[in-house]
């Protein structure tokens, strides 16, 4: 993730991450070297990385219109099995829609340096 944030002149400057390995002194070592900071939360606090959360419900919800649209029209064909592919479908879609607030959709946005928010 980091060679393509890189090669699209988006480098990673943070994370947010649990008290878990990222805690080594292996990791913060590489992060140091890199320049790059951390914040710790506390293990299962969702609402320190609202952002992630809310587009992890946002993909939940639209992949699960997806199937039931998908029951509808489709029936005899159409299972929960279908699960992984309509998840994975929305998430290419919501990758590729232009936002309204800028116009851009989240690949302009990761591969467009000038119109990126830095952490």
């Amino acid at each position: 993730m980091e060679r393509e944030a890189i090669h699209h002149g988006s480098p990673i400057l943070g994370y947010q991450a649990d008290n878990g390995v990222y805690k080594s002194k292996d990791f913060n070592d590489a992060l140091k070297k890199f320049n790059q900071t951390i914040i710790f939360s506390s293990v299962g606090v969702h609402h320190h990385n609202k952002i992630a959360e809310r587009g992890i419900r946002t993909i939940s919800t639209a992949a699960r219109a997806i199937l039931i649209h998908a029951m509808i029209h489709w029936p005899d064909e159409t299972t929960l099995d279908l699960w992984p592919f309509a998840a994975q479908y929305d998430v290419y879609l919501w990758n590729r829609m232009p936002q309204k607030s800028s116009g851009f959709s989240q690949i302009d946005i990761f591969t467009i340096p000038s119109q990126t928010t830095r952490f």
